[in-house]
């Protein structure tokens, strides 16, 4: 690539260093480790208090505990699933995840709910449904190049459409 990167953070990221700095940092870290970038090789760099990249990191150990048994709490919820019988009794079901997270709106918190429910609450389905339309968005917009380039662009904008029309309520014909 000619001339100079110009590194920002994506739309809606919380990171809270210097974009430019950071950028800079992790491909000078590529480089040093024979052009891998790995999430360990960052972390033992941004350690040192004197990496731009050190404040993107807790290192309080009880805290940072804490936050990986949280985010482990979160995979084996999301992890866990049910079998759903089939309305033709030909196999063993479909699995469903068990949980699903439900987002936060102004009478309740974001949590996890079991997913059976949830499909049957008007309310929580609407709005698991309203985040899946952002996060279909969101990837689509992620790997717009990358859909294009490979003529696939058609077919996700299609998923995106089936799921607004759930949303609202509309069967697609």
């Amino acid at each position: 690539m000619s001339g100079e990167t110009i590194y920002q953070w994506a739309k809606g990221s919380q990171v809270k260093i210097d974009p430019q700095l950071a950028g800079e940092r992790l491909e000078a870290i590529r480089i040093r480790h024979n052009g891998h970038l790995t999430p360990h090789a960052v972390v033992e760099d941004a350690r040192s208090r004197k990496s731009p990249l050190n404040k993107a990191f807790e290192w309080n150990e009880a805290k940072a505990a804490q936050g990986y048994r949280i985010e482990q709490a979160k995979y084996l919820l999301r992890s866990l699933v049910v079998m759903v019988k089939q309305r033709q009794p030909t196999g063993p079901g479909r699995p469903l995840r068990a949980f699903v997270s439900v987002p936060a709106d102004d009478e309740e918190p974001r949590s996890y709910r079991p997913t059976i429910d949830v499909l049957s609450d008007g309310r929580q389905r609407e709005r698991i449904l309203r985040e899946a339309e952002r996060d279909c968005r969101a990837w689509i917009e992620r790997y717009r190049g990358l859909l294009a380039a490979a003529d696939l662009s058609k077919l996700f904008q299609g998923a995106l459409r089936v799921i607004e029309d759930k949303r609202e309520g509309r069967a697609r014909k």
